[in-house]
């Protein structure tokens, strides 16, 4: 079951707190609160829709297909970060200093950092 809809699931059925379910699946609250927001917002829409059913059936199964698909993320307004020269160069050092740290038996930087 994705994410999405173990939250629902927890949220709606079992009565969890959005911090519990939060703490349950490793997630933060702030992602926990937006898909029940954003699901509950979709169910008023829908509520909406439902007493016309038969001029909106459209809207009504877009809806629907909405609140049960996993989420989109819009990247388009994410600036590029560019590979310079300084940094290959700070990275192969790094690289090279981990080599001989291995070759001396002590613990790697990347190790330490994990």
């Amino acid at each position: 079951m994705d994410k999405k809809a173990e939250i629902l699931m927890q949220y709606f059925r079992e009565n969890k707190s959005q911090r519990a379910i939060s703490r349950d699946l490793k997630m933060s609250r702030s992602t926990v609160a937006k898909y029940i927001n954003e699901f509950k917002s979709k169910l008023e829409l829908l509520e909406d829709l439902d007493k016309d059913e038969e001029k909106d059936r459209s809207k009504i199964l877009l809806l629907i297909e909405e609140m049960t698909s996993k989420p989109k993320y819009d990247t388009s307004s994410r600036t590029r970060t560019k590979l310079t020269d300084e940094i290959i160069d700070k990275i192969n050092e790094l690289l090279e200093q981990n080599e001989k740290n291995g070759l001396l038996g002590r613990m790697s930087i990347l190790k330490l950092n994990k």
